[in-house]
């Protein structure tokens, strides 16, 4: 299912048809498992299902992924960094109005970017960090532009030289990937609830309909804090550990070992759930509340 080319401009959203089914497309894109594959081979792989046109040794790493993916067209080589937002819709005067996003070649866009729709970029050109490409704009074949919205520029956000890889590269990372869902992912839950189900009755705690309401809220408070527990060491423990394996100052292409572990230290700092934490930790907190304040 797709926001196909006929539902091109703008949809009203009352009883209409059109918006019921943008939204439906919407919610599963944005409910799907797939999301957590974002910046990899799969991810690419499922837009192309979705009806979009990607080339070959293309990273996206929007932190939301395409609605109208068949309205989406990538050339071959292109970066869209962490957080760049290409949605292919935009919300205007109680209409939601669909239009194409376009992309060329050898083309990079940098973090926390908005692409507009009608917006397309030529090849070898570039869109600096936090910027915002509106409705209409077009950059050239070759050039810089940066700014909200954005204008032409001499910076170089792409200053290091590219490196050729080929398909085996991207094929053996997404078995990879793919092998660790399978073969851990899935199953852990699973053998952790053989292994309750195994020890529970030995212990005399059972979640059963017999269990007392204060055993379940212990055992409610035990998983509570020990998953914040667990969630805070693994922020300060794994990053670490990855970061042994990375040199300052040495590029290294994507879809191997060393582009694994700088994925594994950036989903893991920047942790949505850490961030909240830290953020409840910092509101309950008198001196970092004044501090905030001020």
């Amino acid at each position: 299912m797709g926001v196909d080319r006929a539902f091109q401009g703008a949809i009203d959203p009352d009883l209409s048809f059109a918006y019921f089914r943008f939204w439906v497309v919407k919610t599963m894109m944005r409910t799907s498992p797939v999301m957590a594959f974002t910046g990899t081979p799969i991810y690419n792989a499922y837009l192309r299902l979705m009806g979009a046109t990607i080339g070959r040794n293309v990273v996206i790493s929007c932190r939301y992924g395409p609605v109208c993916a068949d309205l989406l067209t990538i050339g071959d080589n292109t970066i869209l960094r962490k957080d760049s937002i290409v949605l292919g819709y935009r919300a205007q005067s109680n209409f939601i109005h669909i239009g194409p996003v376009e992309f060329g070649s050898n083309v990079f866009v940098g973090e926390a970017s908005v692409v507009d729709i009608h917006a397309t970029m030529g090849s070898d050109t570039q869109l600096g960090h936090a910027s915002s490409l509106q409705s209409g704009q077009h950059v050239p074949t070759g050039k810089r532009y940066h700014g909200s919205p954005a204008v032409e520029t001499n910076s170089d956000y792409c200053p290091i030289k590219s490196k050729r890889f080929g398909a085996f590269r991207s094929g053996f990372y997404t078995l990879v990937e793919l092998a660790a869902l399978f073969l851990i992912a899935v199953p852990a839950p699973i053998f952790a609830y053989h292994v309750w189900d195994q020890y529970s009755p030995a212990t005399g705690v059972s979640l059963g309909f017999g269990a007392s309401l204060p055993s379940l809220l212990a055992i409610s408070a035990a998983w509570f804090f020990g998953a914040m527990i667990f969630a805070l060491a693994a922020v300060y423990v794994i990053p670490r550990l990855c970061m042994m394996f990375l040199t300052p100052g040495v590029t290294y292409p994507t879809f191997g070992f060393h582009y694994l572990m700088q994925s594994i230290v950036t989903r893991v700092s920047n942790s949505n759930s850490s961030a909240c934490c830290s953020a409840t930790a910092r509101s309950l907190c008198p001196t970092c509340a004044t501090s905030a304040g001020t």
